[in-house]
C-alpha cells in the first residue's frame, strides 16, 4: 500500500480526526494516524471481506439441534416395605459423572446406528467415542432430582438419538449394578445364616445337656413340671443389645466383602480413544503441535521459493529440523500418555476407595458396639458366675440359644427384606425421553456472522496500524520533537486551491487562505524575532526526501520576508537535479546557478524579477555537469557571500538530503537550516538520518517545520481565534486582488509530487 497525496495536500482522510497533542502515547498516535490515513482505503477493503466472510460463514453454516431428555436421581432410594438408609452423600454427583463416563459412552458407541449417524455427521478422523465425550452434557436442574442430558448435533434425529442411547444404556448399568451388588449381599447373608444355624444347633445341644444334668431328665424325652426354678435372665436387656449389634454387624460386614470383591473383579480400563483425545489436548502437545505445523509450512514454503529445488544445500537442515520435532512430539507423547492414564487410574480409585472406606468405617463402628456389648455381658455374667449353681448356668446356656436364635431370625429377615426390595423402583428412572427438535438453535448463525463480518473489517485496519508502526509517520509538533529532537518552529497550514463557481472565492477559501498566510507569518516572526537570530540571512529549506513541501515553504516564506521587511528577498532554486520554481514563476529554466557556479554567466544575468513584489529568483540553471563539480572549493560559499551583500534574506531551496548529498555542503554554507517535514507523510527513520547528515556537516540547524497541516487542525491547535473571518469573507475580491502572488503560489500544489 502507498500514501496517495490528495490534490489540496491532504492526507487520505482529510482532517476527519485531529493529530494526538504532546504527551500522548505513542501507539494512540500511530493508530489516530492510520485511521485518519487510511480510514477510507481500510472502510472498502473492510466491508469486501466482511462481505466475503460474511458469506461464507452463512453459505457454510449448518443448523444445530439440541435433543433434551430427563432422568430422576433420587437422593434417597423408595422401599416396599422395609425402609433403607442412603448409602452415600455424593450418590447424585456420583450418578452424574457415570452417566457421562466412557463406561456409558463405550456401548453407546458400539451401537451401529450410533456410527452410521456418526459417520453421516461429517466430524472426520474423530472417533465414535470422542464425538460423543465432546457433545455430551449432562446436569441438574436446579436443586431438584431432575438430570438435564442434551447432546448438540447436525441432524435433529441423530441428537434425539444419542440422548435416549445413554440416557437407557446408563439405567441398564445401573440397573446391572445394583442387581448384581444386591444379590451378591444377599449370598453373603445366607452364607451368615448357616454359620448361624449350626451355632444354634451346638447351643441347643448344651441346653439339653445343662437341663438333663439339673433335673436328670432329657427335655426331649421329658415334659411337664420341673423341680429346676428358673430364674429371670438378669442380662436379658443387655442380650437383646447385644444382638442387634451382632445382626448389624453381620449385614455391614456383607455389604464390605461385596463391594470389596466388585472392586477386584472391576479393572479398570481406560479407553484408548479418550487417553489419545486427553494427550492431544494437554497443553504441552498443542504446543509442540503448533510448533511442528509451523516448521512444516516454514519448509513447504521453502521449498516452492527455492531456485535450486531438491539440490538446495539448506533443505536437508530444514528437513532435519523438522524431523527433530516431530521426535519430541513423538517422544513426548509417550512420556504424557501412562501419566494421564496413571492420573485417571487414581482418580478412578480414588472413587471407589472412598466407598470403601465408608463402608469399613461402618464395619468398625458395629463392631466396636458388638465388641462393648459383649464385654458387659462377660462382665455381668462374671458377676452372676460368682453365685453360680447349675441353674444359672442353664440359664446362661438358654440366653446364648435364645440369642442365637434371634440373630439367626433377624438375618433370615434381612435377607427377606433385601428380596423384597429388589423389586423396588430404582434410584435413577426415566422421566422424559428426547424428542427429535423442530427448530434448530439458530436459524441464521447471528454471532458467528458478527464475528466474522467485524473480524474481516478489522483486518485492513490492524493491515494499516502495523504499516504505520513500521512506517512511524510524523503526525503533529510533538512527535516531530520527539523524533528529532530538535526545536519545532511552526506548523503550516494547507495551501487552499478551491474556487466557488465562475471564479469568485467562497467564505470558506477565503478563511483557509487567511489561515495559511497566518501559519507562514508565524514561522517568519520566529525565525526572524529573536535577537539571535539578526545575523540570519541565507536560510536554506530542506528536506529529507522529496514530496515533503520544501518548495512550497521556500516560495511562501521569501514572499512573507519581503512583505514583513520591504527589502529585496532573493529566492534560490538550488534542486539543480530537479528543480520547480522556474514553472511556479513563469521563468526561464537558465542561465541560472548552475552557469554562475560554472562561470559561464554572471549574477546579473542569472538573476530573474518575478511578479511578486520585492521577490527575485535565482532559477537552478542547465545541469551539464555533477552538482558536487560545481561546489567544489568554496564555490557555493562565495556565491552566497556575495548574494548576502545584495540580498537582506537569501532564501535557498535545496534538494533533499538524503536523495542528494550536495544539500549537506550548501547547508554547511547557509546561516541555518530549516527541515521541512509533511503531516502523515514524513517518515521518522528518514528525518533522524537527514538530520544527523547536517549536524553531521556542522550544518547551523534552525529547527523543523511540519506542513500539510488541516485548516481545522490548525485552527484548533492555535486556540480557535476567528482572525475576522466574516471581514475578509466581506472583502474577498479586495483580498484576491491584493494577493496576486498567493493566487500564484496555490499553482504549486500539484508539483507538490516532486518537492
Amino acid at each position: 500500500m502507498h500514501n496517495t497525496p490528495s490534490p489540496n495536500g491532504h492526507a487520505p482522510g482529510g482532517d476527519l480526526v485531529l493529530p494526538p497533542q504532546g504527551g500522548h502515547n505513542a501507539i494512540i498516535a500511530e493508530a489516530l494516524t492510520a485511521l485518519r490515513c487510511w480510514w477510507w482505503q481500510c472502510s472498502l477493503a473492510g466491508a469486501v471481506l466482511a462481505a466475503v466472510a460474511g458469506t461464507a460463514v452463512y453459505l457454510t453454516f449448518k443448523p444445530v439441534f439440541e435433543a433434551t431428555g430427563l432422568v430422576v436421581i433420587k437422593e434417597r432410594p423408595d422401599f416396599i416395605a422395609f425402609p433403607q438408609q442412603n448409602s452415600s452423600s455424593t450418590y447424585a454427583e456420583t450418578q452424574l459423572e457415570t452417566l457421562r463416563s466412557p463406561i456409558v459412552l463405550s456401548r453407546v458407541a458400539a451401537k451401529p446406528d450410533i456410527v452410521r449417524r456418526q459417520e453421516k455427521s461429517g466430524i472426520g478422523q474423530a472417533s465414535v467415542e470422542q464425538w460423543l465425550a465432546k457433545g455430551i452434557k449432562a446436569r441438574f436442574v436446579g436443586r431438584s432430582e431432575l438430570c438435564q442430558v442434551t447432546f448438540r448435533a447436525n441432524d435433529a434425529t441423530t441428537a434425539s438419538l444419542v440422548v435416549n442411547s445413554v440416557i437407557d444404556e446408563y439405567l441398564s448399568l445401573h440397573q446391572d449394578s445394583e442387581s448384581e451388588q444386591a444379590e451378591r449381599i444377599i449370598e453373603l447373608l445366607n452364607t451368615q445364616q448357616r454359620e448361624r444355624q449350626s451355632e444354634v444347633e451346638a447351643l441347643r445341644e448344651r441346653v439339653r445337656t445343662l437341663t438333663k444334668k439339673a433335673t436328670g431328665h432329657d427335655p426331649i424325652l421329658v415334659s411337664g413340671d420341673s423341680n429346676v426354678v428358673i430364674r429371670q435372665n438378669p442380662l436379658a436387656d443387655l442380650d437383646q443389645r447385644r444382638v442387634a449389634a451382632e445382626v448389624e454387624y453381620d449385614v455391614r460386614a456383607a455389604e464390605l466383602q461385596a463391594m470389596q470383591e466388585a472392586v477386584a473383579a472391576d479393572k479398570f480400563e481406560v479407553p484408548a480413544d479418550e487417553l489419545e483425545l486427553a494427550v492431544d489436548e494437554h497443553p504441552v502437545m498443542q504446543q509442540l503441535q503448533a510448533r511442528v505445523a509451523m516448521l512444516k509450512a516454514k519448509l513447504s514454503l521453502y521449498q516452492n521459493q527455492s531456485a535450486r529445488g531438491p539440490q538446495d544445500p539448506e533443505l536437508p537442515t530444514k528437513q532435519r529440523e523438522v524431523q527433530l520435532a516431530e521426535q519430541g512430539l513423538k517422544a513426548q507423547r509417550e512420556q504424557l500418555r501412562p501419566a494421564i492414564e496413571a492420573e485417571w487410574r487414581r482418580s478412578y480409585d480414588a472413587e471407589r476407595a472412598e466407598t470403601l472406606r465408608d463402608l469399613r468405617s461402618k464395619v468398625d463402628f458395629q463392631r466396636r458396639m458388638l465388641t462393648q456389648w459383649e464385654e458387659k455381658v462377660k462382665k455381668q455374667r462374671q458377676e452372676s458366675e460368682k453365685h453360680g449353681n447349675e441353674a444359672l448356668d442353664l440359664q446362661f446356656a438358654q440366653d446364648d440359644l435364645n440369642r442365637s436364635e434371634e440373630v439367626h431370625a433377624l438375618i433370615a429377615q434381612r435377607i427377606i427384606a433385601m428380596k423384597t426390595e429388589k423389586v423396588a423402583p430404582s434410584r435413577a428412572m426415566k422421566r422424559h425421553p428426547a424428542t427429535p427438535p423442530t427448530v434448530p438453535l439458530e436459524a441464521i448463525p447471528v454471532k458467528q456472522l458478527g464475528m466474522a463480518c467485524l473480524g474481516s473489517f478489522c483486518i485492513p485496519f490492524g493491515l494499516a496500524f502495523l504499516w504505520e508502526r513500521l512506517m512511524r509517520r510524523i503526525s503533529d509538533s510533538h512527535r516531530l520533537s520527539v523524533e528529532l529532537n530538535l526545536p519545532v518552529l511552526g506548523e503550516i497550514a494547507t495551501l487552499p486551491t478551491r474556487r466557488g463557481a465562475r471564479g469568485f472565492r467562497s467564505a470558506g477559501f477565503v478563511r483557509e487562505r487567511v489561515t495559511f498566510e497566518e501559519s507562514i507569518d508565524s514561522l517568519r516572526v520566529g525565525l526572524t524575532l529573536p535577537s539571535q537570530s539578526r545575523d540570519l540571512q541565507a536560510i536554506m529549506v530542506t528536506s529529507a526526501v522529496s514530496g515533503e513541501g520544501k518548495t512550497n515553504l521556500a516560495s511562501s516564506l521569501a514572499i512573507s520576508l519581503a512583505r514583513a521587511s520591504q527589502e529585496r528577498v532573493l529566492l534560490v532554486d538550488a534542486d539543480m537535479r530537479d528543480p520547480d520554481l522556474h514553472d511556479l514563476f513563469g521563468t526561464p529554466t537558465g542561465p541560472g546557478l548552475a552557469e554562475v557556479l560554472s562561470n559561464a554567466h554572471s549574477l546579473d544575468e542569472a538573476i530573474v524579477s518575478t511578479d511578486m513584489r520585492k521577490v527575485d529568483l535565482l532559477p537552478a540553471g542547465e545541469l551539464t555537469v555533477t552538482p558536487h563539480y560545481l561546489l567544489r572549493n568554496g564555490a557555493f560559499d562565495s556565491l552566497l557571500n556575495e548574494l548576502k551583500s545584495r540580498y537582506r534574506y537569501v532564501l535557498v531551496d535545496s534538494p533533499p538530503v538524503l536523495s542528494a548529498s550536495e544539500a549537506v555542503v550548501m547547508a554547511h554554507a547557509c546561516d541555518g537550516v530549516v527541515i521541512c517535514t509533511r503531516c502523515d507523510y514524513s517518515r521518522s527513520r528518514q528525518l533522524r538520518s537527514a538530520s544527523d547528515r547536517l549536524l553531521a556537516a556542522g550544518a547551523r540547524v534552525l529547527g523543523a517545520v511540519i506542513s500539510g497541516v488541516p485548516t481545522r487542525t490548525w485552527a484548533y491547535r492555535s486556540g480557535g481565534y476567528g482572525y475576522g473571518w466574516e471581514r475578509y469573507a466581506a472583502a474577498a475580491d479586495r483580498i484576491a486582488q491584493r494577493s496576486e502572488e498567493v493566487d500564484l503560489l496555490a499553482q504549486q500544489i500539484p508539483l507538490d509530487n516532486k518537492s
